[in-house]
């Protein structure tokens, strides 16, 4: 998923398996790097907005035909559009599909790509993956001074560790040996980048990542290559808060090996969190009898929030209900089924408490 914000400083997220991105027009906020006031709403007699880029492989008609239904929903909220780009895969063709989940595919590899997806003058852009929970008003972000760095990510854990040069051993194509790919002191999750986008063209992130993909086997897909192109080159670390990990949240509760000083972390930038980040098997809109692996159940933070804004998304309702009751109809609980936000009516068509 993309975000533009700004009419010249614009923001783009790209998601896996559906990317999209979104622009909010306040061109002032993001060039003095502060936040959007009520006077500052206004540019060029345009009223501020969030664009959403949506990119994906195939696209129904059906689905097409929701998504303008979703932006008419929140255009009554906020002011938005919706884009939608397709996405051609032969060049992704020889590459290794990615994901946890059952179906791997190619999209992960889409944000490597992103500005292409964007105006000219786009300034920044927000990429997200689609698995993100976002907790706060993204206008915050848009905000940030970028100055020369390329891009503002998160380690996705609360960790103090200091920083320090650390080897990452990759296995070139056609041999089973690992050898030392690239070295770097701050090794970021791709699924949450604040990017500058005329420093990531200027730098040839993009050139380079794909090299990357040419010449290694890799072990977390596109977050590899974007790893090398971008090591140490102005990576701004925006702290847990932004894109904690919660699958790694979820298992330390559950590992003996973490210490309570660990787990106080976590809780911490848990309470904090701006962006939760559903990696893995983590996942939001999985029910409480799946399992996260063999002894850690998905006890998922803030699913009750996640539940109640898909609930708002009235164009995929439809959808939202029928992976709800085929859950339900799968649970073999010897006690009522419920589901994560409470028991579910079919007949209403609502949760209770």
């Amino acid at each position: 998923m993309k975000i533009q914000y700004g009419d010249k400083n614009k923001m783009s997220i790209p998601r896996r398996a559906l990317g999209a991105e979104a622009e909010f027009t306040s061109a002032k906020a993001v060039n003095r790097g502060t936040k959007c006031s009520s006077d500052e709403n206004i540019i060029g007699g345009g009223v501020e907005y969030y664009h959403f880029h949506i990119l994906t492989n195939s696209l129904s008609e059906d689905t097409t035909q929701q998504f303008q239904k979703l932006q008419n929903t929140l255009s009554e909220k906020y002011p938005c559009k919706i884009e939608l780009h397709i996405v051609e895969n032969d060049e992704f063709e020889n590459l290794p599909k990615w994901g946890f989940e059952e179906t791997k595919v190619d999209s992960a590899y889409y944000r490597i790509k992103l500005s292409q997806f964007l105006p000219k003058d786009v300034g920044k852009c927000l990429y997200l993956d689609t698995d993100m929970l976002v907790l706060t008003d993204l206008r915050e972000i848009f905000a940030y001074d970028m100055g020369d760095y390329v891009i503002a990510s998160s380690m996705g854990s609360p960790y103090k560790t200091q920083m320090k040069k650390q080897a990452v051993y990759r296995a070139k194509l056609g041999s089973r040996k690992k050898e030392i790919a690239f070295e770097t002191s701050f090794h970021f999750c791709s699924g949450f980048m604040l990017v500058n986008v005329k420093e990531w063209i200027k730098q040839n992130i993009e050139s380079k990542a794909m090299y990357f993909l040419t010449q290694y086997h890799t072990e977390f897909a596109d977050q590899d290559a974007l790893n090398f192109a971008l090591c140490d080159k102005k990576v701004l670390d925006l702290g847990s808060r932004w894109g904690l990990l919660v699958y790694q949240y979820i298992f330390s509760l559950c590992d003996n090996e973490t210490s309570q000083d660990e787990i106080k972390q976590y809780n911490e930038a848990l309470l904090h969190s701006k962006v939760l980040h559903c990696n893995g098997p983590a996942k939001a809109w999985f029910g409480v009898s799946k399992i996260v692996n063999s002894f850690v159940p998905n006890h998922y933070p803030y699913k009750h929030i996640w539940y109640e804004m898909a609930k708002k998304c009235n164009a995929f309702i439809d959808e939202l209900e029928k992976k709800i009751l085929k859950r339900l109809n799968k649970m073999t609980w010897h006690i009522m089924p419920f589901y994560p936000h409470g028991l579910y009516d079919k007949n209403t068509k609502t949760y209770i408490e």
